[in-house]
């Protein structure tokens, strides 16, 4: 399978996640795509990968948070691979009818949450409504996982909750195994901070520092959601283009 990224992660304050192309034989997979103001580079990254968003098959998204995920409308003959719980979330942010019920329940289902990513959030829940509405309609597109792990199109789905309630990460099988694992890693900095640390932004930390020893086990190379791919054994940097 070949690897290829679409939109470089990088972190806070620019907050942009990693969108990737997985390519195998006639399969097309996008791993997250970003939030709107990513729409021309996620463009871009597939045309030079000489790819139409109409030929994409998969679209796998971590996790339902804004910046991962706002771009599913490029996607239009994708399946949209999301955890059922993160659905169930966003369906019940989409009932609340005010801000402060918004601000309420996104409270009660964080366990940390500054003040910025919760500006954030409010603002993108209340100006783009109907973009999000608009997943929850066409339910025939959603394959909504439910298993802690499985097998769709060659790649590995597997459960990775604590960032955000129902959290999914990406195996891309192969000599040497990726993992695309959204924000449960955020970068390799953050890899490689005390694993005493708390998170700054997760649904439960107990459940984020679980995540993190499994992925530590994996003897993988890890793509973070706001960072470059590292070598999850030695924390090494590893170049997208031997992820190929």
């Amino acid at each position: 399978m070949r690897i290829d990224c679409l939109q470089q992660g990088a972190e806070f304050p620019r907050l942009q996640a990693s969108a990737l192309l997985i390519r195998d034989g006639g399969l097309r997979a996008v791993v997250d795509c970003g939030e709107r103001s990513s729409r021309v580079a996620i463009l871009t990254g597939l045309a030079g990968c000489q790819t139409s968003p109409r030929e994409v098959e998969l679209l796998v998204l971590t996790h339902l948070h804004f910046d991962h995920c706002e771009n599913v409308d490029l996607f239009e003959r994708a399946l949209v691979v999301v955890h059922w719980r993160e659905v169930e979330l966003l369906e019940r942010l989409l009932r609340e009818t005010t801000v402060d019920g918004l601000r309420a329940l996104l409270l009660e289902h964080h366990q940390a949450l500054p003040p910025f990513y919760l500006r954030r959030i409010l603002q993108k829940l209340t100006d783009h409504r109907d973009d999000y509405a608009r997943l929850l309609v066409d339910r025939g597109r959603l394959h909504l996982v439910e298993r802690e792990q499985q097998a769709l199109g060659g790649l590995q789905i597997v459960q990775t909750p604590g960032h955000s309630i129902g959290h999914l990460a990406v195996g891309v099988p192969g000599d040497r195994p990726v993992w695309i694992v959204g924000d449960a890693v955020t970068s390799l900095r953050d890899w490689l901070a005390p694993g005493s640390e708390a998170p700054t932004f997760c649904w439960n930390a107990a459940e984020a520092h679980r995540t993190r020893r499994a992925i530590g086990q994996w003897e993988s190379v890890v793509v973070p959601g706001h960072g470059s791919p590292f070598d999850a054994c030695t924390g090494a940097p590893v170049p997208f283009r031997d992820l190929r």
